[in-house]
């Protein structure tokens, strides 16, 4: 987690990079355009992620049925 928050701040390109410049800028409609994005992009990732521990997670023993 802080590997990504200090790319987010520290990058001079991509998403922190437009993060930083719009935030030094205060250009707040830019700044809150990269904010949503990465917002969806947690959230897709998240929702893959999900998707792929219940489809390949299956043949797991459910922790309750172990004991």
């Amino acid at each position: 987690m802080g590997t990504v928050i200090a790319e987010l701040t520290m990058a001079q390109s991509g998403l922190g990079g437009l993060l930083a410049a719009a935030g030094n800028r205060f250009q707040m409609d830019r700044y809150f355009a990269v904010v949503i994005v990465l917002m969806a992009l947690g959230t897709g990732l998240t929702a893959l992620l999900r998707w792929a521990e219940r489809r390949f997670g299956r043949w797991r023993v459910a922790q309750r049925n172990a004991q």
